[in-house]
């Protein structure tokens, strides 16, 4: 994985992001993605503080964006995208490559953790998606956080959709596994642009981003 020297800093933990991610893999040509926002997550403890989680970097690939997009949206407004929800549904709808990027702030944080917390939510989105929540690829992506992963802080996680309805997961630039889900690919990414967010101010910054994209 190539990485460019400008980095984007998530302003509540600090951690960076390289504002380009280039992937290479075996069966496919490489694959430039533009950072289109970055944000984090936190669990309050009793209405005291917010544990800062990890804080996470939204990829896309900016020519299949305005390739497949530009023509519907680019005669609007940035106030207008910024409301419209149409818009979130489509980059979910169409076969466009995307990366969320996290990276574990932490430094208590458990595999079984984020199993957890990733099954309550990927079971939401996906009755929503598709009016039920089981999906082959849950108990494939589950696997993925059993107790041995090492989930110290820095620890960075790749979740890739490619085209075709593939998740690649990778755990510091290490393939974990890839998951043939068009469906689960939908969940998982609804978790960051769909309703509600992780992050409505890193979903905001997603669409000022296409916005400059479509633009541009």
């Amino acid at each position: 994985m190539d990485m460019s020297e400008n980095v984007v800093s998530e302003p509540k933990t600090g951690i960076e992001f390289v504002s380009i991610l280039t992937f290479k893999h075996q069966s496919s040509s490489p694959n430039s993605q533009v950072l289109a926002g970055v944000g984090f997550k936190g669990l309050n403890i009793i209405n005291i503080k917010t544990v800062k989680i990890y804080a996470f970097g939204f990829y896309i690939e900016a020519k299949g964006l305005v390739d497949q997009l530009s023509t519907k949206y680019r005669s609007f407004s940035l106030e207008q995208l910024k409301a419209s929800t149409e818009l979130f549904e489509d980059l979910l709808r169409h076969d466009l490559e995307m990366t969320v990027r996290l990276v574990v702030h932490y430094k208590g944080l458990k595999a079984g953790m984020v199993r957890s917390a990733f099954d309550t939510s990927l079971r939401n989105r996906l009755r929503k998606i598709k009016g039920e929540e089981d999906d082959d690829g849950l108990d494939i992506f589950s696997s993925y956080f059993s107790d041995s992963l090492p989930l110290t802080r820095g620890t960075t996680i790749d979740f890739q959709w490619m085209q075709g309805g593939r998740l690649r997961t990778e755990v510091n630039g290490k393939l974990i596994g890839v998951i043939y889900s068009s469906n689960f690919c939908r969940a998982l990414f609804d978790i960051y642009i769909g309703d509600p967010p992780v992050s409505l101010r890193a979903k905001q910054e997603i669409a000022e981003k296409i916005y400059q994209l479509f633009k541009s």
